[in-house]
């Protein structure tokens, strides 16, 4: 079994929390209390590890330029919605061109 990593950890915390946000010291003392090595001036860091190691998109929450706390981002949309979503778009507009 592979040791878990720092991302991951600050991961299943934000997910704990989700769909609400969670604050910086909420993340740290959760994070705490678990027992975690976690290394706080990497915070930025883990977060980059969850957008492109895990795929998963999170907001960050600011007051002016401060960061003050994170969010699970909605899901993002698919190619084949998107594409569908156009489709739809298409008939109706042909629907209405037809009627009117």
């Amino acid at each position: 079994m592979s040791k878990i990593k720092n991302y991951e950890k600050v991961l299943d915390a934000i997910r704990n929390h989700a769909p609400d946000s969670i604050t910086k010291d909420e993340l740290k003392k959760e994070l705490e209390d678990n027992g975690s090595d976690v290394e706080w001036y990497r915070l930025s860091t883990y977060m980059w590890e969850i957008k492109t190691k895990a795929g998963v998109p999170v907001e960050t929450l600011k007051e002016g330029r401060k960061v003050v706390g994170y969010k699970l981002a909605s899901a993002p949309v698919s190619a084949a919605s998107t594409d569908e979503a156009i489709m739809e778009t298409v008939e109706d507009s042909d629907n209405q061109t037809a009627v009117g």
